[in-house]
C-alpha cells in the first residue's frame, strides 16, 4: 500500500506504554501495512497484551512473535491491518 493510500490510525491514546518499568513510545500514525518493530523484554506475554490492547485502541491490527534478535529476547510486531 502506498503512503498516499495509507489510512491514518486513530489517535486515542498516545501516552507511552509502561512495561517492566520501561516506557515504550510507539508512533501509531507511522504504522503502514507490513511495517514491523521489535521490543526487547523479559515477559513477552505481558508486553504482547499491552501492545495489542493499545494497537486496537488506535485502530491498528498487529501480528506478534516472541523471538531472539541480535542476542535480545523480545517480541517482533507486524502491522497487518489499518
Amino acid at each position: 500500500m502506498k503512503q498516499s493510500q495509507r489510512k491514518p490510525a486513530k489517535k486515542q491514546n498516545q501516552a507511552p506504554l509502561e512495561v517492566e518499568g520501561v516506557q515504550v513510545d510507539i508512533d501509531w500514525g507511522a504504522c503502514v501495512l507490513g511495517a514491523s518493530f521489535f521490543i526487547p523484554c523479559l515477559d513477552e506475554r505481558k508486553l504482547m497484551l499491552a501492545v495489542h490492547t493499545r494497537s486496537r485502541a488506535n485502530g491498528v491490527k498487529l501480528k506478534s512473535q516472541p523471538r531472539i534478535e541480535n542476542g535480545l529476547w523480545g517480541v517482533r510486531f507486524w502491522c497487518v491491518a489499518l
